[in-house]
Parts: C-alpha cells; structure tokens; sequence
C-alpha cells in the first residue's frame, strides 16, 4: 500500500526495531549532510525522497523526522523535551551514488532504505539515544457491529505489486487512487483494494491512538469515509494551509464508521509499543 506525500509528515506503522548507540559506517549514512535551524515561523512543513539517495526536510520538527525514520505513531513517542516538538529544522542530505539498489516491498515497521540513513543521521546530528518499553494504553478494537456488516469487498483483490518503500500511511488529498492507495485528510478516509488492517492503521493516524483491527474480516475492500471533525485543532496528519475537503454536515468519524461501514471502534486497554528518549541534543548547525 502507496501512500502520496504533499505536506507535512506523520508515519504511522508499528515498529519493530531496536534503538540503540551504535557507530555509523559510510554504508548506512548519508555521505552529505547539513542540519539547520528554521525559523520562518511557517506553518507548512515537508519531507520529500528523491531519487539519487537524496533526502530534504523544510520546516520540521525533530519530533517528526523521529517518527518518520523509526516507523512510528506520533503517540509512540513519549514526551522529551519541549524543543524536540517546537523547533523547527531544514535538512538536506544525499547517499553515495549506487547505495541503494533495488528492495522488495517492506512489511509495517522495516524502513525504508532513506529511513535507516535517517535515523543514523538523528543519531549522530542530534546525539539520539532512546530506548522501547510496553505500556498499557488506552486503544481501540475495530470490531464487526451484530448483523450490520455494510462494508463491502473490492472487485480487485489482487495485492498491490512490490514497491521499494515501507507502508507508511500519510496525508494526502488530490489525484486519482490507485489500487492498494489511501487519500487521507483530516475528515475523510477514501481508498480502493486495502486490507482492515491497514484501515486500522490509517484510522490511528486520524485519532491518535492506536487501532487494532479486531473485525477478523479477510480480504480487500474500497473505503470512502467522511466526517465532520475540528479542523483547527493541532493534528500531525496535514498541514493546516493546505484546501482540504470539510463536511460540516457529516456525521463523527464514530458515527460514520458505524453508519457506512457497519463497524465500531470500542475503547480498551493495550500494550502500545513507545519510544522513550534517554539523550538528545540541539545540533550545531551546518
């Protein structure tokens, strides 16, 4: 599943890595790198990969390129310092030519060729270290509501081809959809041949707190979803200067998901894997 990219970043797959200090050889960092201080003020923010091992980021906050590198959902990150959120940083940095050859699709949570050099340029600019723990948060069970299953299967259930990127739900809205593709903005969800799981995992997205696809329903389905929702409120999933689409006489996103789809997001208790930060450091800019 492909997800297109305009604005601001906010990955969202489960993770599955181990963050760890570990020295850092020409194989997996960026041979170029420059780090510097935004101070635009600007709302808008943006990541872009380009081919060549050429990474930039404009306007972002260290706490975004963390989740972007690690695979993580912005609440997986637990509170460090207020200027990991509020500071705002541009970074352009370039691989070695011929440094990233060709890689299978990526299951949740492995990144991305660019998201491990990423990382080690967080680690090694920002003197990250950080560790993982379990602790038992408030979730949501995407469940099936008794006799009102509405949702319907996809008449391609063929699994997307092979792409060499991680999934990674982020905003976008704009263009056509493509099989296997997610438009996400903050009051809408629309998609074509995705799986509940990855519904669920757009859905964490949006409210900030993980979903766990509970519905035990198999195969692909087209989603079209919307919602009324506080678009002024602060979200990690758009850009607030962006024309997204409002429907002020739309129902919640609960309401809606029970009403279109026939299914229910009941609220529990789980095990959340999150990132808790040991070290960070301001880099010195360059």
């Amino acid at each position: 599943m492909r997800f297109k990219v305009i604005s601001s970043f906010a990955a969202i797959v489960f993770f599955a890595i181990s963050f760890v200090s570990r020295p850092q050889s020409r194989k997996n960092a960026f041979e170029v790198a420059s780090v510097k201080p935004n101070g635009s003020r600007d709302l808008r923010a943006r990541m872009d990969i380009q081919p060549g091992g050429r990474f930039t980021a404009t306007n972002v906050s260290l706490r975004m390129l963390i989740t972007n590198a690690y695979q993580l959902f912005n609440y997986q990150i637990a509170k460090g310092p207020d200027w990991v959120e509020k500071d705002r940083w541009d970074v352009a940095a370039k691989g070695e030519e011929g440094s990233r050859p060709a890689t299978p699709a990526r299951s949740p949570g492995v990144p991305s060729d660019t998201q491990v050099l990423l990382q080690a340029l967080i680690e090694d600019r920002y003197k990250l270290k950080a560790h993982k723990e379990t602790r038992n948060l408030r979730v949501y069970n995407l469940v099936v509501m008794k006799g009102r299953v509405k949702i319907k299967l996809s008449d391609n259930q063929t699994p997307p081809a092979p792409r060499d990127d991680a999934e990674i739900p982020r905003p976008y809205w704009g263009g056509a959809i493509e099989h296997g593709n997610v438009m996400l903005g903050p009051s809408n969800i629309h998609a074509t041949g995705i799986t509940l799981a990855e519904l669920a995992r757009s859905l964490s997205l949006v409210l900030g707190r993980q979903v766990v696809d509970r519905t035990m329903l198999k195969g692909r389905y087209d989603i079209s979803l919307e919602w009324t929702s506080d678009i002024s409120q602060p979200m990690d999933i758009y850009d607030p200067t962006m024309p997204f689409p409002r429907y002020p006489n739309a129902p919640s996103i609960y309401t809606a998901i029970e009403e279109r789809l026939g299914l229910r997001l009941v609220s529990s208790n789980g095990p959340v894997e999150v990132l808790i930060i040991d070290n960070v450091q301001k880099p010195t800019a360059n």
